[in-house]
């Protein structure tokens, strides 16, 4: 869906910091891959900055947008949409440097992992991979409202739903919280350094709790 890739490109931190990484990455003459390109807008800032050819991988039909955004800035001689699975594409040609925002909101939840694996092969000796290291932390956090339960824990219309209670609790929720709600410092969960990466994660990890609070 079009909403999905406005929300990434409507969002200034993590827009601002890969335009500042390919400011720095990008050296002239580069061939760069831009993995699940969406709207192709980080193939189209490496050619800004230098590129000489962008290859642009995109399974989803968002790809015929990017030709078209390619081609109304201009840019259509020098990038190449592919609307291909990048797990199941040949390199066409190896590159200098790898950018993809496979990051979701904890890597795991856009499954694209398969992908950045399948980009190594595209890569020439000492090409970079943009972001090079990507670090998950955990944090105890709590004394927050917990929208993803409040409905099965408060009386709805003179009904018990306590016994979904359970399920909800496995259930992964997307919240923004103030620096108030945690309890103690984060830790690291996990490091990958693409193309390298796992599909699983099974790690162990100690916090120590600063404040008193209820821990969600």
């Amino acid at each position: 869906p079009l909403d999905y890739h406005r929300l990434l490109l409507d969002d200034p931190l993590r827009m601002a910091a890969y335009e500042r990484a390919l400011r720095r990455l990008v050296r002239p003459g580069d061939v760069v891959l831009d993995l699940g390109c969406g709207t192709g807008v980080l193939g189209m800032l490496a050619l800004r900055q230098g590129a000489a050819r962008v290859h642009g991988v995109e399974s989803a039909a968002v790809a015929g947008l990017a030709r078209q955004l390619v081609a109304a800035n201009g840019l259509a001689a020098r990038m190449t949409i592919h609307q291909e699975d990048m797990v199941e594409l040949a390199p066409v040609e190896l590159v200098d440097l790898v950018v993809a925002d496979f990051l979701g909101r904890f890597v795991v939840d856009d499954g694209m992992l398969p992908a950045v694996r399948a980009a190594g092969a595209w890569m020439k000796p000492g090409a970079r991979f943009c972001p090079g290291t990507v670090e998950l932390l955990l944090a105890p956090a709590g004394d927050f409202t917990h929208y993803g339960l409040q409905v099965f824990t408060e009386p709805f219309y003179g009904l018990d739903l306590r016994a979904a209670v359970p399920y909800a609790l496995n259930y992964c929720y997307h919240a923004e919280l103030p620096p108030t709600a945690l309890l103690g410092p984060a830790a690291t969960y996990a490091r990958l350094q693409p193309p390298a990466t796992a599909d699983e994660f099974d790690q162990t990890v100690s916090f120590t709790l600063e404040r008193d609070g209820l821990l969600q």
